[in-house]
Parts: C-alpha cells; sequence; structure tokens
C-alpha cells in the first residue's frame, strides 16, 4: 500500500500528495478521500 500512493503522487498534481500522506496516519483517511476526488477534479478542469 505505501508504494500505491507514491505513484499516485507522480501521476497526480503536488496538492493530491498532502491529502494521500493524512491517509498514511489512518486517522485522517476518511477526510483526505473526500478531498482527493475534488482536487483532482479541480485539475481536469
Amino acid at each position: 500500500m505505501p508504494g500505491n500512493p507514491k505513484s499516485l503522487t507522480n501521476f497526480s498534481a503536488p496538492d493530491v500528495t498532502f491529502a494521500v500522506s493524512f491517509p498514511l496516519h489512518g486517522e485522517w483517511t476518511k477526510k483526505p478521500l473526500a478531498f482527493k476526488p475534488t482536487l483532482i477534479f479541480q485539475q481536469s478542469q
């Protein structure tokens, strides 16, 4: 699993990096999950 977030960070914007880093802790897994899709959508537009 730790290898997955790194790949996402590479293909995604740096903003997603902070969102993926939070879930790694396990406490903010739910919050960042909702932000991840939002950040990707903004970048797509």
